[in-house]
């Protein structure tokens, strides 16, 4: 079995039911906290994949954090070189960017709650989504958004943002949304990132709205996320 590299950019903002996944197929987790200055490993040798979690941060802020331009370099090395990659939100935006795209603020602006995803019509020409309901709900906490890198495959979208998830290859996935939190996750994010939901757009629910029914909401989500990660997580060597 294999071990994986995860970047992770925030305390609350860890593998979740990914993590959980791996672990039953055997895989361990090697995690390096960027935000905490922690530095990644002078190449991939040793790791079977890249994990990429999200962060409060913008893909953008390189002065404030310069580490960012570190990220995207190992992550551009390990899509083209075909290593298992996937990211979560900012992890998805830091893919986009380090293979051309842009990242950008959301032209609807930001989506952060209980919203429902729909299946592009490219993804049926893939396997990654195969097992999937045309249109289910994820779990979004994002103000930003990005272009997709050239040879990316769109597979989902939402009526609030139009890049959700795509694909690079046979090995990368770039996921905008969060299928990785579990119940305690989204409580504490409700609680320690309250100030993102004082926002007025129309995309921001309360925390109320948020936490109306979360156990069995995310019961579901990780029916979801098995679906998704298991693809992924059989490329893995």
């Amino acid at each position: 079995m294999a071990e994986l590299l995860v970047f992770q950019h925030h305390f609350a903002e860890g593998p979740g039911t990914l993590g959980d996944l791996l672990a039953s197929h055997g895989h361990g987790t090697t995690t390096v906290r960027l935000d905490l200055g922690e530095v990644p490993p002078p190449s991939m040798r040793g790791y079977g994949g890249l994990v990429i979690m999200g962060g409060p941060m913008s893909a953008n802020q390189d002065d404030r954090y310069p580490w960012l331009r570190t990220e995207r370099s190992f992550i551009r090395d390990c899509v083209l070189a075909g290593i298992p990659t996937i990211g979560h939100c900012l992890g998805a935006q830091l893919i986009a960017k380090a293979l051309g795209g842009e990242v950008c603020v959301n032209p609807s602006g930001p989506e952060i709650g209980w919203w429902p995803v729909t299946k592009t019509t490219a993804s049926v020409d893939g396997h990654w989504l195969d097992d999937l309901p045309e249109r289910f709900e994820g779990f979004h906490w994002h103000g930003e958004t990005f272009t997709l890198p050239e040879g990316a495959v769109p597979l989902l979208s939402s009526d609030i943002c139009a890049h959700q998830t795509f694909s690079v290859g046979d090995h990368c996935l770039a996921l905008q949304w969060h299928p990785e939190v579990t119940e305690r996750a989204v409580r504490v994010w409700v609680e320690v990132m309250h100030a993102d939901l004082l926002s007025e757009a129309d995309g921001v629910q309360s925390a109320q709205e948020i936490l109306d029914g979360v156990g069995e909401r995310c019961v579901a989500l990780a029916r979801w996320a098995r679906l998704i990660y298991t693809p992924w997580i059989l490329k893995i060597a």
